[in-house]
């Protein structure tokens, strides 16, 4: 069996040697084992080949049952302990067997998303031997552009639970306009790995439009901001802003031309 990394998989593929055996009475099953506990692959999409030895010919697998509520169950990582490395199958759009791996030895494990009219709070905690101890502020960069941003503090609770408020008017002061994204991350305030808060516990290798968070709404002088958080195709936190204006009333555009009562002669 060969699992040959998706373009954007930074990997070369790996072999996972196998023997059907032969004869009449052989079982023409076979029985593969990832250990969990194992090294873990780097995080990306992989596509299942099955690989004869003799020619080297390979065909993808197609899936069949794929059950993975056991890792429902699973005990999240000790926060002072390792990040978050996993692997969860799934069928792909054309019925072929995948892998989604996780590998992250720093993690932010994103818990709430809550809205208030002036504030939008992310909570979670945080994972890996090199979080511990140390400080934290979210930053928020307007996806497309590496100029746009904008940082807010990040309280750090028992030394592994974050809390950080995203003030909307922020936002509304830098937003350019109709619509936005904006991909967040965790910057330590001493030299480190950025982290994205992001979910990945679970047996769900795809969050994307499935976890729904509130929507926060700023009134603004002449229309709104509406800021929706949301997961990115790899289950990371970013914010999808809008502002819808309304027409502004004839008596705030400066005096309106009036037609003279008499026709000119």
């Amino acid at each position: 069996m060969v699992l040959r990394p998706r373009e954007g998989t930074a990997a070369e593929p790996v072999s996972l040697r196998f023997r059907i055996g032969s004869g009449p009475e052989a079982d023409p099953q076979a029985r593969l084992i990832l250990y969990r506990d194992g090294r873990p692959l780097p995080e990306g999409h992989w596509d299942v080949h099955i690989q004869q030895s003799v020619d080297g010919r390979s065909r993808r697998v197609h899936a069949g049952s794929v059950e993975t509520s056991r890792l429902v169950g699973l005990s999240l990582p000790h926060p002072s302990g390792a990040g978050w490395a996993s692997t969860i199958p799934y069928v792909t759009a054309d019925g072929h067997l995948a892998l989604r791996t996780w590998n992250r030895p720093e993690h932010a494990e994103l818990d709430t998303v809550t809205a208030t009219s002036e504030v939008l709070t992310v909570t979670g905690t945080l994972h890996g031997a090199d979080t511990a101890g140390r400080g934290y502020r979210l930053a928020a960069r307007m996806r497309g552009t590496d100029s746009v941003r904008f940082h807010t503090p990040c309280r750090i609770e028992a030394g592994h639970t974050f809390t950080a408020d995203i003030a909307l008017h922020q936002l509304a002061g830098l937003h350019p306009g109709h619509s936005a994204v904006w991909d967040i991350h965790l910057t330590p305030h001493d030299p480190g790995r950025s982290l994205r808060p992001a979910r990945l516990f679970g047996d769900l290798p795809d969050r994307k439009g499935i976890d729904q968070f509130p929507a926060a709404h700023l009134a603004l002088p002449h229309g709104s901001l509406t800021v929706q958080a949301q997961l990115t195709a790899d289950n990371n936190l970013a914010l999808r802003t809008h502002i819808s204006t309304r027409p502004r009333p004839a008596a705030e555009l400066g005096g309106a031309r009036q037609d003279s009562p008499h026709p000119a002669l």
